[in-house]
């Protein structure tokens, strides 16, 4: 029982906050609904705007990374890794097909982007 006298009590006091807008700056409303159910209603926040530190850093960054063709990111690491090579049909059979790592890397990247299989 203590638990819900707890409850109960910080229930209320954030109740009487909302109604004199203490720190809501008039965002927070509490009403009641012509159904007798109390609604919360909570408006928009301002925007904050991006301090000059994290466009500058932003800036830096983009700088720094190379422009990479992400198809050719795939192929790349595979070259390293050979991680192509692990997928496999369900029936583990080995397949005919030549360059199948490079139809692998093309499905990855049409599911990754949410391109799929058709054109289009």
């Amino acid at each position: 029982m203590e638990l819900a006298g707890r409850l109960d009590d910080a229930y209320r006091r954030l109740a009487a906050r909302l109604v004199t807008g203490c720190g809501t700056s008039g965002r927070v409303r509490v009403e009641a609904g012509d159904d007798g159910r109390t609604r919360l209603h909570l408006g928009r926040l301002d925007a904050v705007g991006e301090p000059l530190s994290l466009v500058e850093l932003r800036s830096t960054v983009a700088a720094m990374l190379p422009l990479v063709d992400l198809p050719e990111l795939l192929l790349e690491v595979h070259a390293w890794t050979g991680y192509l090579d692990e997928f496999t049909h369900v029936s583990e059979a080995g397949s005919r097909m030549e360059d199948l790592a490079v139809s692998v890397a093309a499905v990855l990247l049409a599911e990754g982007c949410n391109l799929g299989f058709a054109p289009g």
